[in-house]
């Protein structure tokens, strides 16, 4: 088995040098301005002290100053840690202190809170602006890498709500890629229009699987439907990526006519989008499918191939080429199809485990696979159910939200004596965040959203708030989330 691989960036310079590879805010670069920009980037940072393997946080605002940290940090062949800018300092620090970067990159604009951030992790990393790189001289390109290095650190979290990070490989970068590739198939003038966060998993395999390919990555900073939609009917998009939240709003900007576009898939992520949408999407003529995946995965995992598939409500569709989905009892024992379970992954696409977290490691990666903890099954015809995306995790418009999270926030609060957080239905966004509170005299629900709302991000923030005498408790003291949800069920039916 070959263990390096001639480095992508060079190769399609080598190739194709004058071929679109970025369009983003008010830039569109070719295959050779994009090395050259990274190789001028990488020069600020050898200049820094950075040296391979090192992890450096990128903090940017702009997709393309996030594009060129990406690129920037693989001709480095530096790790890359990103930065979700959504999420309260207080998070972003604990990501800080626990991957211990050499330095941060940043834009201009995301220049000022990095600095907030720094003093909140008590650090004294250097602040390197990306804007700065550009105007160094080109160091020596990258011409190989081993396939075992780390290319990525993703923060995730797990049900006790502390971040963990998922080292993703160059390896799994690659079998991703491949995986997608095999699925929905390659064009020579193939434009991938991705206007979600970059920092997450998904904005992260965009860029990755664009210049394995060697095709354009279109990234827009932040999500306008209007804008969208015009690029689906007057440029030559062929692939698309969103949440259905924003799906929906796609949709009603077009108020019901027909969609002309050149998409030969739409990939529909996060929370599971409901049968009716998918509905409307076919109707307007959009080839949607559904995806489902996680950080662990590197991405995607399973895809909806027809129409029968995506209308199955709690489909997911059929595992990609490279990745094993399997269901597995409380015993650790793989179960036939139709009976429901812990669905388990494997595959080179998987993760090799969390940063600094042997434990955490050893418990979620078992003979193979990784255990996700979501409940699901699977038919006769490979097709993967999603019961419940975890038990606990709220999936707020495609953005993941542990309750654990929010519930260590809120008891930082000198007046909440206990808190329970669930995920309730919500028309707009799938699902939004609950908050029971235990408080110690009287407190009323806007002296509630005055301590709340600036320590949570705005998709973090409970949208409902109940005030009780006391919150359900096991005899350990675990909280019982499911006796939430019950008494949620409870008082709507009333």
């Amino acid at each position: 088995m070959y263990s390096s691989m001639p480095d992508w960036l060079s190769r399609q310079v080598q190739t194709q040098p004058h071929k679109q590879a970025l369009i983003a805010d008010d830039v569109s670069w070719t295959y050779h301005q994009l090395l050259h920009h990274s190789l001028s980037v990488k020069t600020m940072l050898v200049k820094a002290g950075v040296v391979p393997q090192d992890r450096v946080a990128v903090y940017c605002r702009k997709a393309s100053s996030f594009v060129l940290a990406v690129h920037a940090l693989m001709q480095s062949s530096a790790i890359l840690v990103p930065l979700n800018r959504k999420l309260p300092l207080s998070e972003l620090a604990f990501q800080i202190q626990d991957a211990q970067p050499s330095a941060i990159l940043v834009d201009a604009e995301q220049k000022e809170q990095a600095e907030q951030l720094m003093e909140a992790a008590g650090l004294q990393l250097p602040v390197l602006l990306i804007e700065n790189g550009l105007n160094e001289e080109e160091h020596v390109a990258r011409q190989s890498f081993l396939l075992t290095d780390k290319q990525a650190i993703i923060y995730t979290s797990g049900t006790t709500g502390l971040p963990k990070g998922a080292v993703l490989t160059y390896r799994s970068q690659w079998f991703s890629a491949v995986s997608s590739a095999l699925h929905f198939g390659l064009q020579k003038n193939d434009i991938w229009l991705m206007p979600m966060p970059l920092f997450h998993v998904g904005g992260l395999a965009s860029i990755l699987r664009a210049v394995i390919y060697g095709s354009t990555l279109w990234a827009q900073d932040r999500f306008v439907a209007a804008d969208v939609l015009v690029a689906m009917e007057n440029e030559n998009v062929t692939l698309l990526s969103l949440v259905p939240t924003m799906l929906q709003a796609v949709l009603q900007e077009a108020a019901g006519r027909p969609i002309v576009h050149h998409l030969r898939a739409l990939l529909v992520g996060g929370s599971g989008a409901p049968p009716a949408l998918l509905q409307k999407a076919l109707e307007a003529g959009l080839p949607v499918c559904q995806s489902f995946g996680m950080s662990e995965a590197n991405s995607t995992v399973t895809v909806t191939r027809d129409e029968q598939s995506l209308l199955l409500p709690g489909c997911a569709g059929q595992p990609l080429s490279c990745v094993q989905v399997a269901i597995f009892d409380e015993q650790g024992e793989q179960l036939p199809p139709n009976a429901s379970g812990e669905i388990r992954l494997a595959g080179p696409t998987m993760s090799e485990g969390y940063w600094n977290r042997p434990e955490a490691t050893d418990q979620a990666f078992q003979d193979g696979f990784f255990c996700t903890g979501d409940l699901g099954w699977i038919d006769e015809e490979g097709r993967l159910f999603v019961l419940d995306r975890r038990s606990d995790l709220i999936l707020v418009g495609g953005e993941n939200v542990y309750p654990a999270e929010i519930e260590r926030v809120l008891r930082g609060c000198e007046k909440i004596v206990d808190v329970g957080v669930i995920g309730i239905s919500d028309e707009k966004y799938g699902q939004v965040p609950a908050a029971f509170i235990v408080v110690n005299g009287p407190w009323t629900e806007a002296e509630f959203y005055e301590y709340a709302k600036p320590r949570l991000a705005t998709y973090q923030c409970p949208k409902v708030v109940r005030f009780v005498d006391e919150l359900p408790r096991n005899a350990s003291g675990k909280l019982l989330r499911r006796k939430l949800r019950e008494q949620w069920q409870m008082s709507e039916v009333r």
